[in-house]
C-alpha cells in the first residue's frame, strides 16, 4: 500500500468507516502512525463485529467488497502498534432511540 505523503507531517488523521474495507489492516495502521508528527492524532471510527453480529445487522456484501470487521479487543491490539490509545468506546445502533 502506497500513501503518497510524507512521513511525519501531519497533526491529525481522521479515518471514518474505512478500517474495515482495508486488506491489510496493520499495515494501514502503521502507515498512518509514521506519516503523524510525534504527538499527532489519529480520530479512527469503524463497525464493530461484535454489536452487527448482536443485533444481527450485516447484509450480504456487494460483490467485489472488502469487508473485515474488528471488535474492540482487535481494533485495540491493532492501534497499540504506533498509538497510545487514549480513548474507546462502542456506540449501539440503536442508541438515538430513547
Amino acid at each position: 500500500m502506497e500513501l503518497a505523503f510524507e512521513d511525519g507531517s501531519y497533526d491529525v488523521v481522521v479515518a471514518l468507516e474505512v478500517l474495515s474495507h482495508v486488506a491489510d489492516q496493520r499495515t494501514f495502521v502503521k502507515k498512518i502512525a509514521g506519516h503523524l508528527k510525534s504527538g499527532g492524532y489519529l480520530m479512527l471510527a469503524t463497525q464493530n463485529r461484535y454489536v452487527l453480529e448482536r443485533f444481527n445487522r450485516i447484509p450480504p456484501p456487494d460483490p467485489g467488497q472488502l469487508r473485515h470487521w474488528v471488535d474492540r479487543r482487535e481494533l485495540l491490539r491493532l492501534l497499540q502498534q504506533g498509538f497510545e490509545v487514549l480513548e474507546l468506546f462502542s456506540v449501539s445502533p440503536k442508541a438515538n432511540r430513547a
